[in-house]
Order: structure tokens, then C-alpha cells, then sequence
């Protein structure tokens, strides 16, 4: 796949890829990383989520929920269902799908990432050891 790499002015340090291989990396992260060892951790892990189809996976996920959330309205709507209730129920159905669906795949998705990422930064000739320093800073300073 054809990746495209951006640098974008901002002092959040994160980074992200859109389906496509589209990578940027915020100016914030690369100040972050503070080496090339680091940013290849970064860079490296979000080329995994390209590669991986996390991007697309994540919408094919979304557009699941959605149809099935219809569906539940469908279901409401053709049973009367009391304003209240219906509300309690969307309530429910809204809590439930993201702690059963979403944080759970999101959550894989990122171990996959780190994972295959270990693996490219290896084989374009860095030591993935260097990247537990990296994730290390990430965890000391809260940055997710």
C-alpha cells in the first residue's frame, strides 16, 4: 500500500492513520519522542493500524451498530413504547455497546498495533526494545 506521511502543526503529541495508509504525527509527539528511535515506535505502530485495516474495521463496526440501534428503534417504535422507557432503553443500548463492543475491539486493535509495530521497527533496522522507553514516557505523563 502507498503510504502518505504527514507533519501536522499542533502541540498535542498524537498521531493517527485513516484508511489508505494515510499517516500523520502532530508536532507535539515528535517533540514527545524526542529521537528517531522513539518516533519510529510511533510512526511504526500506526503504520500497523494501516496495514492491519483497523481504520476500516472500526467503520464496518460503527455502521454495525448503527443498523442494529435502527433496529431497536424499529422494534420501539412499532410497540408504543412509553417515552420514558424508550429513553432507558437507548440509555442502555448506548453504555452496553461501547463497553461491550467498542472499548473492548478499540483495546485490541491498539495491542495489535504495538504488536506489528515491534515487528516493522525491527525490519526497517531499529531496536524495538527502545519502544518500552517510549511507551514508559507516554504512561508517566498520561498521554493515551
Amino acid at each position: 500500500m502507498p503510504y502518505e506521511f504527514n507533519i501536522l502543526v499542533d502541540k498535542r503529541p498524537n498521531a493517527f492513520c485513516l484508511p489508505g495508509g494515510k499517516v500523520a504525527v502532530y508536532t507535539g509527539m515528535i517533540q514527545v519522542a524526542g529521537y528517531e528511535t522513539r518516533l519510529a515506535t510511533v510512526m511504526s505502530h500506526e503504520i500497523a493500524h494501516a496495514t492491519l485495516r483497523h481504520g476500516a474495521r472500526k467503520m464496518t463496526m460503527a455502521m454495525q451498530l448503527n443498523l442494529l440501534e435502527q433496529s431497536l428503534n424499529d422494534i420501539m417504535n412499532k410497540g408504543k413504547v412509553k417515552r420514558k422507557k424508550r429513553e432507558l432503553l437507548k440509555s442502555i443500548w448506548g453504555l452496553g455497546s461501547n463497553y461491550f463492543a467498542v472499548l473492548p475491539y478499540g483495546r485490541k486493535m491498539e495491542y495489535a498495533a504495538d504488536a506489528y509495530g515491534l515487528l516493522y521497527m525491527a525490519a526497517a533496522g531499529y531496536d524495538p526494545k527502545q519502544a518500552v522507553e517510549f511507551w514508559e514516557i507516554m504512561s508517566k505523563s498520561g498521554i493515551k
